[in-house]
């Protein structure tokens, strides 16, 4: 495992990275991670940090990207010493931000930190999950949800200060919404034996004949189940007739 630190302003001596560094290596001590390679994007002017796991291995000509979210890791170098093929994990660290902190991510989970180094070591587990899922075969089946478990349990492992908990769903009981207008008020009130009269047959067999209810409508029905002069049985529509 190699880990690579890129700043956007001088101002950081040689203690805060190897504070990053040995957060890096005590998350990841019990994990296979010899082929993995860790960026961290030290931001001065950035409020967020956040990570991404990559599931296919890369080559130093992908290193960096111009697109996307990932765009400014464009702005320094490839480092010259990068193996032929290797796992990726970027981290963004803002620093933008005031520590304690508690924050709400995009899972649902309500999180505090005691410093930057706290959320480093959360958001390094989280991506680790993902790697430990889809490079070394661990946690089958298991995504976001669990990634913040293991992170959580990890992170206090090695005396981290993180703290976090899933954000119940509150549930929207919505009301069935009423029906305002009935269309078919007055043939609930319809019996057998009934009468009705056909005011639209698109084959003109039966218009403006009276024909009799067989049965009454069924909850939610659109047709009346009418027997016409000729002694046939139908499913009428209902808006085709006219009660007598």
């Amino acid at each position: 495992m190699k880990t690579y630190l890129f700043y956007d302003s001088p101002e950081y001596d040689d203690t805060f990275s190897k504070k990053i560094i040995n957060v890096i290596k005590k998350i990841a001590c019990t994990s296979d991670t010899e082929n993995l390679i860790i960026a961290v994007y030290i931001l001065n002017s950035c409020h967020y940090s956040f990570g991404t796991t990559y599931t296919k291995q890369f080559t130093p000509d992908k290193f960096a990207t111009g697109r996307g979210k990932w765009k400014f890791s464009k702005k320094w170098n490839t480092p010259e010493d990068l193996p032929e093929n290797f796992c990726l994990i970027r981290i963004c660290l803002g620093q933008k931000i005031l520590f304690p902190v508690k924050e709400k991510d995009k899972y649902g989970w309500e999180l505090t930190f005691g410093s930057i180094y706290d959320k480093l070591a959360f958001i390094f587990a989280h991506e680790l999950h993902h790697y430990r899922r889809y490079h070394l075969s661990m946690h089958p089946g298991q995504g976001e949800q669990s990634a913040n478990k293991w992170a959580l349990e990890r992170s206090s492992e090695c005396d981290f200060n993180v703290k976090g908990k899933k954000i119940p769903v509150k549930r929207i009981h919505r009301k069935k919404n009423k029906l305002l207008f009935d269309p078919f008020k007055k043939f609930r009130s319809l019996n057998q034996g009934d009468r009705v009269l056909i005011i639209t047959d698109p084959k003109n067999r039966y218009k403006n004949e009276i024909a009799e209810v067989v049965k009454p409508i069924r909850k939610n029905s659109k047709r009346i189940v009418i027997k016409t002069p000729d002694k046939k049985i139908w499913r009428w529509p209902m808006n085709w007739l006219k009660p007598l």
